[in-house]
């Protein structure tokens, strides 16, 4: 239930957790993606994504912080720099059968 008190189910009459919108909200968008995929085999500073994915620091750093905030990333501090990583070997494990069930296509 929501706060307003109406069931949390989508159309098929599913309830959906949170952890389940936070990934779908995280799937959803192609620049989440790229950066979920960048992420994929090592953990990245916001620096080497920018130069990796050809985004603005600042898109960067708002997608980063949608992806932590739905726990799909994970943050480590190291000086002046923060490193980003995937959050969960499950959701590596997603990504890897979507790449490899879109390459079959």
């Amino acid at each position: 239930m929501t706060d307003t008190g109406q069931s949390d189910r989508g159309a098929c009459g599913c309830a959906l957790s949170a952890r389940g919108r936070a990934l779908l909200v995280g799937l959803s968008s192609l620049n989440r993606l790229r950066l979920l995929y960048a992420l994929e085999d090592k953990e990245r500073c916001v620096g080497e994504l920018v130069d990796a994915l050809g985004l603005s620091q600042s898109l960067v750093s708002q997608q980063l912080g949608l992806l932590r905030d739905g726990k799909l990333v994970s943050a480590r501090r190291s000086g002046r720099r923060t490193y980003y990583a995937i959050a969960s070997p499950d959701l590596n494990a997603l990504l890897k059968m979507a790449l490899k069930t879109c390459s079959h296509t």
